[in-house]
């Protein structure tokens, strides 16, 4: 019978890339090896500093992008940057025409929804 027991090995080392692959065994003998499995050794990157003011215009805000300071072992894929009206409430909406990738971004009236006159937080 098969175990649900989960195999534990040591000497991984962060940020590595690692290859495995398996086969089963019935009554008859061995299968064939499955395909290979590539798996990188991380962890969730931690959380970014919060985006710099760079400049502003009455339709405009520049926006710098602070990554995190550990990554986690892998490469980063992409950013999301949420706004929130400074009132009384919080709630955070996501920017959704960032692309996720560049460091810097631009929020606008026309493409965000901003609102000139009012403020944001990010």
């Amino acid at each position: 019978t098969l175990s649900s027991e989960i195999l534990i090995t040591t000497g991984i080392e962060r940020g590595l890339s690692y290859s495995v692959r398996y086969r089963a065994k019935n009554y008859n003998g061995w299968g064939p090896y499955g395909s290979i499995g590539t798996i990188v050794s991380a962890k969730v990157p931690d959380a970014p500093g919060k985006p710099v003011y760079v400049s502003s215009t009455a339709t405009a805000i520049n926006l710098v992008i602070i990554p995190p300071a550990d990554d986690g072992g892998s490469v980063l894929k992409t950013y999301e940057i949420y706004y929130d009206e400074v009132d009384a409430t919080e709630s955070y909406a996501k920017l959704t025409n960032y692309g996720g990738t560049a460091l810097t971004y631009q929020v606008t009236t026309g493409t965000d929804g901003l609102t000139t006159g009012k403020y944001y937080r990010f």
